[in-house]
């Protein structure tokens, strides 16, 4: 009896030798994979704040942006967890399938800290699936407003709205450019810009020839004066050219300025468009601070005027021209001056999007040192717009390197804008 028990213990133990020596096998043979392999995670970016007055660099993530993709099968009731108190079914995902990109946007409760290590941030976040858990290190890597300083800025602009667009529907007679914008850094008290003043009179081919013209203008005598006027072909106005005319002189008094022309005998100027006459303005009056001095300069409809050869006036709609001394609310920035430095390391790779469809490829650096000034002339494309901010034109770029990336907002100093 004792005997056929102790068979009875050596077979269980056989058994369970077996048993332990199958599991053994399996989990050399089939390990369980780790989450860092089950899945694939990219375009992983934060907000966050640098930590002031630690010895090595630190920040405290915010937000997170990241694409996670399973790669080693479907992924059932996927949960993340990013700590900072935030629960984990916020992100929650019933199912994601296997080689399908999800894009998560994570707000944390409370900032998460991460210390430097080498070139990035490590941030580590628990996932979970019914297939698959574990830890996971995403490596967050600088801000561009971080890792770079931006100097030595400036632009060359235009005025939005600083000019006439073209020719107006006839008959009508109007002021270029519409807008005069003058800027405190490209002119002061005393300075001088002109005006011109055009026509467009073509309706169809049997009418409203023309056979004289006189324009006069207004404008405010406390900010402006005209100091002189003349025609735009030189002896004669660009819509006679080739004519023979007759001149009216000029008479310009303390709040307007007035000019004319004439053809000879039964000569008539088909309809048409051209340009009049121009007019010098002096600038008289200079802003104070922030302030913009406006002011119309109008033509006067009641001295100005279209005739026939028999002496008919032709009717006209008439487009005056505002002034405006001032930095302008806004510009169409057509190239931008940058000096940039990198001050976390070293920027290989580097190349920034100015905007504007302009290629970043052509502003690329394969290195820029540690602490080394590197300067850009970026002439965009397309005009980008951008609202003055207080003493400043912010406008948005795109940095990228190996080491950080991210967009920047430049503020241009109001004074570092040349406008044309």
């Amino acid at each position: 009896m004792k005997r056929k028990k102790m068979m009875k213990y050596a077979e269980i133990s056989v058994v369970v030798l077996l048993i332990v020596a199958l599991v053994a096998v399996a989990i050399v043979m089939y390990p369980r994979t780790k989450a860092s392999d089950y899945f694939a995670f990219s375009d992983v970016e934060a907000e966050y704040e640098s930590s002031v007055g630690s010895a090595t660099p630190t920040i405290n993530v915010q937000r997170l942006n990241l694409t996670v993709m399973p790669i080693g099968g479907d992924a059932t009731n996927f949960t993340i967890n990013p700590g900072g108190n935030t629960d984990p079914l916020d992100y929650y995902y019933s199912e994601i399938k296997n080689g399908t990109e999800q894009t998560i946007e994570v707000t944390l409760n409370s900032p998460v800290q991460s210390i430097k290590n080498g070139t990035t941030y490590p941030f580590t976040i628990f996932v979970h699936c019914d297939e698959i858990e574990g830890n996971v290190t995403l490596q967050i890597r600088s801000k561009a407003s971080d890792y770079f300083i931006f100097t030595d800025l400036g632009a060359e602009a235009t005025t939005v709205g600083s000019s006439a667009t073209g020719v107006k529907q006839a008959v009508s007679v109007w002021i270029d450019p519409e807008t005069v914008a003058v800027n405190p850094a490209d002119y002061h008290m005393g300075d001088r810009f002109n005006v011109t003043v055009w026509t467009n009179t073509y309706q169809n081919d049997t009418d409203r020839a023309t056979f004289a013209w006189q324009i006069a203008i207004n404008f405010n005598g406390s900010l402006l004066s005209a100091t002189r006027t003349g025609y735009t072909n030189g002896s004669t106005s660009q819509f006679f050219s080739g004519h023979s005319t007759v001149p009216v002189s000029p008479i310009i008094t303390t709040t307007s300025a007035s000019i004319g022309e004439s053809l000879i005998g039964t000569d008539s100027r088909a309809p048409g468009n051209g340009s009049l006459c121009w007019i010098e303005m002096q600038i008289k009056m200079a802003p104070t601070g922030d302030a913009t001095l406006t002011g119309a300069i109008a033509i006067d409809g009641s001295n100005t005027f279209l005739l026939t050869n028999e002496s008919t006036q032709i009717p006209f709609t008439k487009y005056d021209s505002v002034y405006k001394y001032g930095f302008a609310p806004n510009i169409k920035i057509g190239k931008l001056y940058i000096v940039v430095i990198p001050v976390e390391g070293n920027a290989t790779e580097f190349h920034i999007d100015p905007g504007g469809n302009t290629d970043p490829i052509d502003f690329y650096e394969p290195k820029i040192d540690n602490g080394t000034s590197h300067s850009i002339e970026a002439t965009l494309t397309n005009t980008v717009q951008s609202t003055r901010d207080g003493n400043a034109y912010p406008v948005r770029i795109f940095v990228y390197c190996a080491e950080a990336e991210g967009y920047v907002t430049l503020r241009i100093p109001v004074e570092s804008v040349i406008l044309y």
